[in-house]
């Protein structure tokens, strides 16, 4: 797109994205109902980010289903519903909307899988600005590691953060009917004061941080 249409008149639509696994034992296979784990939901945050990323050439994307099908946010039986991975995944990066999209650069070692064929990126993320607040999310694929990394802010500094994180010992972890909060964000503490902050991205998740900037 940089070399067919450098002005950005043309916007990109991502139609009907998400994960396809086998239905679960004992439904109708086809009716496409699967259980949403923290996997799917680092993968619903890690697409987000592509979508922030290039906020200058997609201009509408959207997830293949929403309610029991697929890579649903939320799941349904007679009476009952719970929110998945993905819906928690949807809700952390709400506030990015509406914001200005920032240049982001991350650097940490590969994940290497497949006998050590194939790698992926350590971490992913994206950030936006909305008047003094800076908005990063990130994405820690790893199964079993967390990564400490430096925070560095170019053009301003932090004075007060929060932090939010969506993480589990198992990344086949979900919720289901009768334990609907197994996999769900929660608040942590962090410290922010400067242009140069230290924070760990535990294992498998999601975190989303806030930073009042000055």
């Amino acid at each position: 797109m940089d070399g067919y249409d450098p002005e950005r008149r043309i916007g990109l639509v991502v139609d009907e994205w998400g994960t396809w696994h086998p239905a679960e034992p004992g439904r109708n296979s086809r009716l496409l109902w699967q259980q949403n784990t923290l996997r799917d939901g680092l993968v619903a945050a890690l697409t987000l980010d592509i979508f922030n990323r290039h906020a200058d050439k997609v201009v509408m994307a959207n997830i293949a289903q929403t309610i029991n099908v697929l890579q649903s946010m939320i799941l349904t039986e007679e009476e009952k519903m719970i929110k998945t991975p993905t819906f928690h995944a949807y809700e952390m990066y709400s506030p990015h909307q509406d914001a200005k999209a920032l240049r982001t650069s991350f650097e940490a070692d590969s994940i290497s899988f497949g006998e050590g064929k194939n790698q992926i990126f350590g971490l992913a993320g994206s950030a936006s600005l909305k008047k003094d607040e800076l908005f990063l999310t990130v994405v820690n694929p790893h199964v079993d590691t967390a990564v400490e990394a430096t925070i560095e802010l170019y053009g301003g500094k932090a004075v007060e953060g929060k932090a939010r994180i969506m993480t589990h010992e198992d990344i086949h972890a979900h919720n289901t009917f009768d334990a609907p909060d197994t996999v769900a964000p929660k608040d942590e503490t962090f410290s922010a004061d400067g242009s140069e902050l230290h924070y760990t991205f535990q294992p498998a998740s999601v975190t989303a941080i806030s930073l009042k900037i000055a």
